[in-house]
This record gives C-alpha cells, sequence and structure tokens, in this order.
C-alpha cells in the first residue's frame, strides 16, 4: 500500500506543479487580446453561444478549424455563466454587447484559456497513465514531469488555440491504441477509433494518431499469434474506422457539406472556399516564413526564427535540450527494440512522434506547435530511457536500492533546464506588454479622433466611428492599416499600389511601426523567395525614418518584456491633423528598421 500511497502523492505535486507554471501569465495582456489566432476559434465559440441569432451561416463560418475545441469553449462559457465567477456572463443570452466591450470580451478569452490550462494539465495526467501502462508507476511519473516543465507545452496552454486540446486527445488515443495490444476485444477496437476522432476534431493534423490505432490493432493481433490479415484482425480495423468516421463527421460535418454546396447550399461553399484558400496558404507559404532549410528543420532549429506567442520555434529549445536529446535517442533506441524484439508496447509508442513529423517535416508553413502531439510521447521515450538507465547504473554499482533517489535526481536535472526556460517566459508574459505601454503613450499625447497609422502586431487602438467608448473610457483613434499581412497573391506578393502615397493621403499624426510585422521582411527567406515585396517594404520603413521624427522607442522581447520593439514616428512639424506630411527625403538611415525588427 505505500507504493501506490507515494505515487499517488508524487503524481498529485506533479499536477499541482503543471497546474502552477500554466496558471503563472495566464492573463498576459489583459484587458486587451494580443494573440491573432484566439479570436479564431473564441468567436466561433461565441457565435455558437448567440442563440438569439445562430444561423446556419453562424454555425459553419469556421474556415478550417474543426469544431471540437469550440465545443469545448462552449462547456467553459457555461459555466462561466453558470458559476459567475470571472464575471456576468448569461449562456442564453444575445453576446452582442460582449463582443463590443472589450473588459468583457477579455473575461470570454481568458474561460477559453482556462479550458486550455484544463486540457494541458489533463495531458500530464494521461501521460502518466500512459507510461504507467506501457513501462511501469516510475516511467509514468517520470514522464508526467518532464511534460509538465516542457516549455512548449507550458508556453501554449496559455493559449485559447486549438494544439493543446488536440494534443490531449491524441495522447488518449495511443493510450486507448496501447489497450489494444493487451485486448483486442471489438470494444477496445471501438475505443480507441473514438478517441483518434477526437484528436482529429480537435486539429487535422492530430488525426494522424489513427494510423497508431491501425498499427496497435495489428501487432495486437500478431503478437498473440492471430493471422494478421485474418478476417477478425481486418473486422476489427474496420469496427474502428467505422466509429472513428461516424464520431468525426458527427463533430466536423464541414466535408458532407462542402459536397452538398455543389447543389446550391452557400453556406456550405463558403467553408469549402475558406479550406481552398487556406490549403493555398500553406502551399505557397507565408513571407519569411517558409519550410525550414533542410530536412526536419523543426528538429535541427534551421527555421523560422519566431517571436512573441510562437518562440521559440525549434523542438530543441520547445522541450530544453536535455529533455530534447533524451527523447530523440530513447525513441530511436525503442524503434529499433522494437522491430528486433518485436516489442509492440515500444512501437506504439514511438509511431505517433515519427509520423508527427514526417507529416509537419512536408507542409510550407512549419511551427513547432504543429508537433506538440508528439511531445507527451517524446517524453514517455525519454523517461523510460532514463529509467533504464538508472536502474542499471545502480544494478552495476550494486545499489538497486537507490535506484528511486536517483531517478528523481536525474529526473529533476533533465527537466531543469525546460523548467527554468519555462518559468522566464512566465515571468515575461506576466510584465506589461509594449504594446499597453505604446497605447497608453498615444492616449496621453493625442486627442480623440487622431489619425494614427500602424500595422498589425501594433497597440490596440479602437477606430474612432466606434459607436462605444466602453468602460474605460478611453479615446479613439482613425486608423490606416499598413496592409502588412496583405501578401497572398499579385506579382511576387507586392502591394498593387504604393504604400508611401496612401500613408501620405491618410496624413497621420503619427506612425507605429512594430518590429514583429516589419523584421519578417529582413530575412534571407524572404530576400529569396518574396524579393519585391520585401524590397518594397524596406523601402517603405527607410521613406518613414527620413520623412518623420522618431518620437519614442518602446523595447519589447528584447528587454524582458512581452511584445515587440514599437517605435513611434511623429510629423517633423507641428501640423495639425490631417495635414500632409514632408516629403520623402533621402534616407541615411538605411536598414534602422530590420535591425530593430531583429532584435525582437
Amino acid at each position: 500500500m505505500k507504493e501506490p500511497w507515494r505515487t499517488r502523492a508524487a503524481l498529485g505535486a506533479i499536477l499541482l506543479l503543471a497546474l502552477v507554471l500554466r496558471l503563472w501569465g495566464s492573463r498576459f495582456g489583459a484587458p486587451h487580446l494580443y494573440h491573432p489566432d484566439e479570436p479564431k476559434l473564441v468567436t466561433y465559440a461565441m457565435r455558437l453561444m448567440d442563440v438569439a441569432h445562430l444561423s446556419r451561416d453562424g454555425f459553419l463560418k469556421n474556415g478550417i478549424y474543426p469544431p471540437l475545441t469550440p465545443y469545448l469553449y462552449v462547456l467553459g462559457f457555461v459555466a462561466h455563466g453558470v458559476v459567475g465567477a470571472l464575471g456576468a456572463f448569461g449562456p442564453a443570452a444575445s453576446l452582442a454587447g460582449t463582443l463590443a466591450d472589450q473588459g468583457n470580451q477579455f473575461s470570454i478569452y481568458y474561460t477559453a484559456r482556462l479550458v486550455s490550462i484544463a486540457c494541458a494539465v489533463a495531458t500530464v495526467l494521461v501521460s502518466y497513465l500512459l507510461g504507467s501502462r506501457l513501462y511501469g508507476r516510475r516511467v509514468g511519473l517520470v514522464a508526467a514531469l518532464l511534460l509538465a516543465l516542457c516549455p512548449l507545452h507550458v508556453r501554449d496552454a496559455h493559449y485559447a488555440t486549438a494544439d493543446v486540446p488536440a494534443t490531449l486527445f491524441a495522447t488518449l488515443a495511443v493510450l486507448a491504441a496501447a489497450r489494444t495490444l493487451e485486448d483486442g476485444s471489438r470494444r477496445a477496437a471501438m475505443v480507441a477509433g473514438l478517441a483518434a476522432a477526437l484528436a482529429a476534431a480537435a486539429k487535422y493534423q492530430a488525426g494522424v494518431v489513427a494510423l497508431v490505432v491501425v498499427l496497435a490493432l495489428v501487432l495486437g493481433r500478431w503478437l498473440r499469434g492471430e493471422g494478421v490479415l485474418s478476417r477478425a484482425t481486418l473486422g476489427r480495423v474496420a469496427l474502428a474506422g467505422a466509429a472513428s468516421l461516424a464520431l468525426f463527421l458527427v463533430l466536423v460535418p464541414f466535408p458532407i457539406l462542402d459536397a452538398i454546396s455543389h447543389f446550391g447550399y452557400g453556406a456550405a461553399w463558403k467553408v469549402g472556399n475558406a479550406w481552398r484558400f487556406q490549403m493555398e496558404v500553406e502551399t505557397e507559404g507565408k513571407v519569411g516564413i517558409l519550410r525550414g532549410d533542410g530536412p526536419f528543420a523543426l528538429l535541427t532549429g534551421r527555421v523560422y526564427p519566431g517571436f512573441g506567442f510562437t518562440r521559440p520555434n525549434d523542438l530543441p529549445r520547445g522541450m530544453g535540450f536535455g529533455l530534447f536529446a533524451a527523447s530523440m535517442v530513447s525513441t530511436i533506441v525503442l524503434a529499433a527494440r522494437g522491430v528486433v524484439r518485436r516489442r509492440g508496447t515500444d512501437l506504439v509508442l514511438v509511431a505517433l512522434p515519427i509520423a508527427i513529423i514526417l507529416l509537419i517535416d512536408r507542409m510550407h508553413y512549419q511551427a513547432v506547435r504543429h508537433l506538440l502531439p508528439a511531445v507527451p510521447c517524446l517524453a514517455i521515450a525519454a523517461a523510460a530511457g532514463l529509467v533504464a538507465l538508472v536502474d542499471g547504473a545502480c544494478r552495476r554499482l550494486g545499489r538497486p536500492s537507490v535506484a528511486a533517489l536517483a531517478t528523481i535526481i536525474v529526473a529533476v536535472a533533465l527537466a531543469g533546464e525546460g523548467g527554468a526556460r519555462a518559468a522566464r517566459a512566465n515571468q515575461e508574459l506576466a510584465r506589461e506588454d509594449s504594446r499597453t505601454i505604446a497605447l497608453g503613450w498615444l492616449e496621453r499625447r493625442y486627442p480623440r479622433g487622431a489619425k494614427v497609422a500602424l500595422e498589425f502586431y501594433g497597440p490596440p487602438l479602437v477606430k474612432a466611428r466606434t459607436p462605444s467608448r466602453g468602460a474605460d473610457g478611453r479615446p479613439r483613434f482613425a486608423l490606416h492599416d499598413t496592409a502588412i499581412l496583405r501578401y497572398f497573391g499579385g506579382d511576387d506578393r507586392r502591394e498593387p499600389s504604393d504604400p508611401k502615397r496612401a500613408i501620405q493621403r491618410f496624413a497621420p499624426d503619427a506612425i507605429v511601426l512594430d518590429g514583429w510585422s516589419g523584421h519578417r521582411f529582413y530575412l534571407d527567406e524572404a530576400r529569396r523567395h518574396h524579393p519585391r515585396l520585401s524590397a518594397q517594404r524596406r523601402e517603405l520603413y527607410r521613406w518613414i525614418e527620413s520623412s518623420y521624427r522618431l518620437a519614442t522607442t518602446i523595447r519589447g522581447e528584447d528587454s524582458g518584456r512581452q511584445g515587440p520593439t514599437i517605435r513611434i514616428f511623429t510629423a517633423r512639424s507641428a501640423s495639425p491633423s490631417g495635414a500632409a506630411p514632408p516629403r520623402p527625403g533621402r534616407s541615411s538611415t538605411t536598414g534602422r528598421a530590420g535591425r530593430s525588427g531583429e532584435s525582437s
């Protein structure tokens, strides 16, 4: 009885640690919303809750994201409304006021972030269960600790996005697949298929876990001496596939509705167009953010470096160098041992990481968060290797009784670097964002209706024509978007109109440049693949520097603060709002925008 009690206590401490790390800094940006991907899923979930205005188009308008994650957010919103702990919100009421009021809006987004945090902590628990089933309790505990301190998993748990829920369901699917190795029953096959459907319904790429389910079904029957191509084996695979497909189509009806679009259903046609557009983006890549340099770039670090919510953008730093090295070596060893010794547990564990890595390596837009569903299995592989090494060393030294203590020491040392990275990132998130500071700077110096030009990652200014001032009473600005992200088409994706002339016509009182928007145009990838567009944008920055006065620079990530480095330019003369800026002159500060962007 002592060992189970100690195991439960250790697991409870690990889960508490995981929760604390993921809650720390989770209110970053408040009351503003700075993560650009969160609205894509949260807004969809809020539309589902707006029962007074729900329509077929509103239900389907989710683009290329599968809807399971928004469904989870809806459950969180119901709890938000029932408990009332995070603010006033009625789950059956119209959300028109919530969508318009930024203060209420943040409370809804924070509820969605809490759902992501709950999924992350649950993944730590499932990793313990999977590691324990495959290799014993000690491996399960070490794997849970490694995942709890993994900086990539900690970072993405702060965001209301699909990656962490998809990781939870993918890990559950591997756990269900592992069970089929021991129990080849119809029920086990069906449960594994349903778990794979949940993973795909959370994020399409996570659906590759279905291959692990098929592998486990076939391996289990083969290891028990049954025919691989027998009617019983094929029946189990067919049952798992049918259950998976049925649940997937219930949760994600878009493929059926897209097919119906040929018969005139406009809403489904819009969904199909959104999907096709996203596939074009994935194929062409984004400016400066292309497929990495060489194979397995996310593993070697030869990939787009990332910033803010995407930093770091490679797996060695995302997991911590120690854990990454241990997981890679252990995965290779387990794969070889699984083939040579016909160990189904080893093959089932390593199948998902290998499949995910091979899949993401072929994508034209690569982000390390795409590999997140593989991280729990990699942590279990590292834990299995670590425990085997420690046990072997203790036996050779004649001290097997200290193996448990030695395992704790080595595991803490291995996870320590990642934990320190996660703590530093959380500390950075908890600090005031550079965009919030820039917002206050502008509000103090400009009256209501002032004209400001800014880029995509600039401060959260609100257009002057917005009817309501909001509870905070902030002044509103007339805005000019520099269209920094309008690069999906055209001749070399160049802006069809001269952005300098557009700014001259707008005649802003201030121009706000942020390092995150601008730095991509100074990357080698952008210079090689989009030379005309990147040259056009660099020329725009040089013109701004020569034609406007740099009023202030607000440091971002390069100073340990969340957010980009922001530079605010004002007209050289004290001209009133609406006056044309001075004519562009010869730049004497060529490249300064690039250096500022690259520093952040």
